[in-house]
């Protein structure tokens, strides 16, 4: 159980650090790729 809560983080960090590094064009993308 704690170990998906763990992944679930780094896929949370990982997520929020791409958003904060993609220009907007590339989110829409993200949102399909989901």
């Amino acid at each position: 159980m704690l170990i998906i809560i763990n992944y679930k983080l780094e896929v949370y960090k990982v997520e929020k650090n791409y958003l904060e590094t993609t220009p907007k064009e590339n989110i829409i993308s993200l949102e399909i790729f989901k």
